[in-house]
């Protein structure tokens, strides 16, 4: 059977907690400009649409480190499965600094960015 347009799924939020393998930190910034190199394409096609560090704690000041420990993105695909598929082609991912065994893939509904985009 064909799949028409309105057969196909509707796009989904997807909240993606990444936490690090612990005492990866150093290889995080090791490959950190190959994950911002490689996520450009997938922000510019509209995959993502947030992301950024989960951290230990608040930074303490400007110019001191970020106490990363992990990552969190907001994506918008089909299926959790497209979500996965991507983080699994990831940097962080083939290099071991993401912690598999506690990813979570969460669909959300992003209303907030809704009313953003409305207004402005």
């Amino acid at each position: 059977m064909a799949t028409t347009s309105t057969d196909a799924q509707p796009m989904q939020e997807w909240l993606v907690i990444a936490p690090d393998v612990e005492g990866k930190l150093e290889e995080r910034m090791r490959v950190r400009s190959q994950h911002f190199s490689d996520m450009m394409p997938q922000v510019d096609s509209g995959l993502w649409v947030d992301g950024g560090a989960l951290l230990d704690h608040p930074q303490k000041s400007p110019s001191s480190a970020l106490p990363i420990n992990g990552s969190f993105l907001i994506g918008r695909a089909s299926t959790r499965e497209e979500i996965v598929e991507r983080l699994k082609a990831d940097v962080y991912t083939q290099a071991g600094v993401w912690d598999w065994g506690r990813v979570q893939v969460i669909p959300v509904s992003a209303e907030l960015s809704y009313c953003m985009y409305e207004v402005s």
